[in-house]
C-alpha cells in the first residue's frame, strides 16, 4: 500500500482538514505526488473541497471519500439514515486506485468515531487506521482542555498498538502562557513530541 500518514483529532472542529491541506500543500511544494483520502464524509464532501482548494489539486473532491453521506450526523448514524454503509473492501479498493505516492489521510471526528455499527458490523475510526497501516499525527486545538483531550487521544492509540508521530497545535497564540504551557505539558504526559503549532489562518504548517 502507498505511504502515508493519518489525521485524526481530538475532538470535532478542531481543525484536522486544515492542518491535513497545510501538510499536504507542503508535500507538494516540495515536489513529492501526495493526495488526500478520506473513508467517510457526512456533510457531504466540504473538507475535500477545502482541501482541493487550499493544495490546488484537481480532482473532483468526492473522488477522494469512499463514502460521502449528506446528512450531517455521525457516519454511521448518517449510513443507516441513507441505506449506504460503509465496508472495508471498498475502503481498500479506493486507497489503492489513488494514483499518488503519499496519501494524508483524514478521519472522522475523534479515534472513537463510529464508521458503521448495525446488526452486520461495527467499524470504528480505528479500524480504518489499523487498515492504512499509517501512522497517526493528532490535530489538537490549543485552548483550554488542550492536555486532557490529546493525552487521552495518544495513550488510547498507543493501547491499539498504533504508532503515533505526534501533536500538532492548532490556533497556537505564541506568547500566550496557557497554550504555551500546553505544549509542555502535552509533552511531558504523554511521551511525544508536539511537532509543530501553527497560527490561527497560518499559509504553512510551519507557521
Amino acid at each position: 500500500m502507498t505511504k502515508g500518514v493519518f489525521i485524526t483529532g481530538t475532538a470535532t472542529d478542531v481543525g484536522k482538514t486544515y492542518i491535513s491541506a497545510l501538510i499536504l500543500k507542503h508535500l507538494r511544494s516540495q515536489g513529492i505526488n501526495a493526495g488526500y483520502f478520506k473513508a467517510a464524509a457526512s456533510g457531504g464532501c466540504a473538507d475535500a473541497e477545502e482541501v482541493c482548494r487550499i493544495c490546488g489539486l484537481s480532482n473532483p473532491p468526492a473522488s477522494l471519500i469512499s463514502f460521502v453521506y449528506q446528512t450531517p450526523v455521525s457516519p454511521h448514524l448518517a449510513a443507516q439514515q441513507e441505506g449506504h454503509p460503509l465496508d472495508l473492501q471498498t475502503v481498500i479498493e479506493h486507497l489503492n486506485f489513488l494514483p499518488y505516492d503519499y496519501i494524508v489521510a483524514e478521519g472522522s471526528g475523534g479515534l472513537i468515531c463510529p464508521l458503521r455499527y448495525d446488526d452486520e458490523q461495527q467499524i470504528m475510526l480505528i479500524d480504518i487506521i489499523k487498515l492504512t497501516g499509517f501512522p497517526l499525527l493528532i490535530v489538537a486545538d490549543s485552548s483550554l482542555g488542550a492536555i486532557n483531550s490529546a493525552v487521552l487521544t495518544a495513550t488510547y492509540a498507543k493501547a491499539q498498538k498504533i504508532p503515533v508521530k505526534g501533536f500538532i497545535l492548532n490556533r497556537f497564540i505564541r506568547g500566550d502562557y496557557l497554550h504555551e504551557d500546553n505544549k509542555i505539558m502535552i509533552e511531558t504526559l504523554s511521551g511525544l513530541p508536539v511537532l509543530s503549532c501553527v497560527a490561527a489562518n497560518a499559509n504553512s504548517i510551519f507557521d
